[in-house]
């Protein structure tokens, strides 16, 4: 009767081990996990593509920030940026 006990005993403590084992496993995984940084988007002022603002070329003009897809639109807004600020279909991003 005791040795079925023990018995006993012994399964338990090597079930909880297991459990524990496999919460710390679990744990270590999903922290592990890198997460995906959260990517705004916008529109380009220049040409109207739409575009991840961290994965783009900006430019500040009078406080607010302008993103554009490519580097020539970038420099065809700096040679004339009052031209783009107005355009109603793409309206710029504003500054973080």
């Amino acid at each position: 009767m005791k040795t079925k006990r023990v018995y006993n005993l012994i399964a338990l403590s090597i079930l909880f081990f297991l459990l524990s084992a496999t919460n710390v496993i679990m744990a270590q995984s999903k922290s592990s996990r890198v997460a995906k940084p959260i990517r705004d988007t916008t529109v380009c002022c220049v040409c109207g593509m739409k575009i991840y603002i961290n994965s783009s070329y900006d430019v500040k003009y009078k406080g607010v920030k302008y993103y554009f897809d490519t580097y020539n639109c970038k420099a065809t807004f700096k040679l004339n940026p009052e031209k783009f600020i107005n355009n109603v279909c793409t309206p710029p991003a504003m500054s973080k």
